[in-house]
């Protein structure tokens, strides 16, 4: 059994891949990996070149690890931050104006739409089906268009 992760021969780019994974300490990579990595850079200056960039990063990357934000910092930057409250929690969900707005208008559609629920619709006088209300329409307005016509014909003369 093995530790290389795949059999992907060792060369520059494979060099460059496996730093970027594991860091520039050889310690840190699968034993077989190590170890034909140490044969490339016996033999090759880019392959050094790639390492010790590799290096470089991660002595960056250890040096951000150790630093810390001082007290008067921290305390600074809790200072000026806005005070998260309802409006803001509000605002956010709703950035178009007041919230009231939009909340008064659902509560309106709601209140009509429990009115219509709680109402027999024949008492009003508003027809139930939908193919009545469309006969309905229909019959005024070829009303409408006939009275039109009839006053046009008597006009043109």
């Amino acid at each position: 059994m093995t530790d290389r992760t795949d059999n992907t021969p060792m060369n520059i780019a494979r060099l460059d891949e496996l730093a970027d994974r594991y860091g520039a300490s050889l310690a840190h990579w699968p034993r077989e990996e190590a170890r034909a990595a140490r044969l490339l850079l016996a033999e090759s200056r880019a392959a050094r070149a790639v390492l010790t960039r590799a290096n470089r990063l991660d002595g960056i990357l250890s040096e951000t690890r150790k630093r810390s934000v001082s007290v008067n910092l921290q305390n600074r930057l809790l200072a000026a931050a806005p005070e998260a409250g309802w409006r803001e929690f509000l605002t956010s969900l709703w950035p178009f104006g007041p919230v009231w707005r939009p909340a008064t208008a659902l509560l309106g559609i709601a209140m009509f739409g429990i009115f219509l629920g709680s109402t027999d619709l024949a008492t009003l006088g508003i027809p139930i089906s939908v193919n009545g209300a469309l006969s309905e329409e229909i019959r005024v307005v070829g009303f409408s268009v006939a009275e039109i016509l009839d006053g046009g014909a008597s006009w043109r003369e």
